[in-house]
């Protein structure tokens, strides 16, 4: 990889499913939340389901005992322990992708919506403060029904050191609620330049429009960096 990244630009990632597959694990916790609650559903709704409170609803179950029943799910299998086990994994391109930004010096920050607990054992696992170090934010339990994690960001944004009006933020996640943290921080920040740019590892259907679609991380992500 032999990009130029200007030295303005800014980039956000999001954690699960963008740098580190963990669908395995939250497939396996949502196929049990379900068992415990007394229906089964499908394989592809387990890998699949981003809003997990509207499938509970579809098949009769409310949000207090759908997240009681998950909190049971969670206990039977920590965080740690499925790291541990191998189920969840560094998506190499991902790997490829920090070491590089890393090498050339171009600031990158981490927002995740993962509970504080789960995200450290992530960041612990995998070694993923040497690309971040305290450039990380992690949404609050009172706003994990935000649509988006737009406060998160600017925290870190705020971290990082100042930018100029000629620098582009990218927003890198594979979920919605990433592309719409690059809307708000559009509306938000004035005369900056904000990119959304959705890894869509699955081919999800979706609702929204981001800047940029690839299917990968490494030179998918890089060559955008021309633009």
């Amino acid at each position: 990889m032999e990009i130029k990244i200007k030295y303005d630009d800014r980039t956000l990632f999001d954690l699960d499913g963008t740098l580190i597959d963990s669908k395995p694990k939250i497939a396996r916790d949502l196929d049990l939340t379900f068992k415990l609650l007394g229906t089964s559903i499908t394989e592809e709704e387990a890998y699949t389901s981003i809003d997990w409170v509207g499938l509970a609803a579809q098949y009769g179950h409310d949000k207090e005992k759908f997240w009681d029943a998950f909190k049971k799910a969670r206990q039977e299998r920590s965080w740690e322990n499925s790291l541990g086990a191998g189920e969840v994994k560094f998506y190499p391109d991902a790997q490829e992708v920090l070491e590089y930004m890393v090498g050339v010096k171009h600031p990158i920050g981490l927002v995740t919506r993962s509970a504080e607990a789960e995200t450290g054992a992530k960041l612990d696992y995998f070694n993923l403060r040497k690309y971040f170090g305290e450039l990380i934010g992690i949404t609050p339990t009172d706003r994990k029904k935000a649509a988006d994690k737009g406060v998160e960001a600017l925290e870190v944004l705020a971290k990082m050191k100042p930018y100029s009006d000629s620098g582009v933020i990218r927003f890198v996640g594979d979920t919605e609620d990433d592309v719409n943290t690059a809307n708000v921080l559009r509306r938000i920040i004035p005369n900056k330049n904000v990119k959304s740019v959705l890894v869509d590892r699955l081919g999800k259907p979706l609702t929204v429009n981001p800047d940029y679609i690839i299917t990968r991380l490494g030179n998918d992500l890089l060559k955008l960096y021309g633009d």
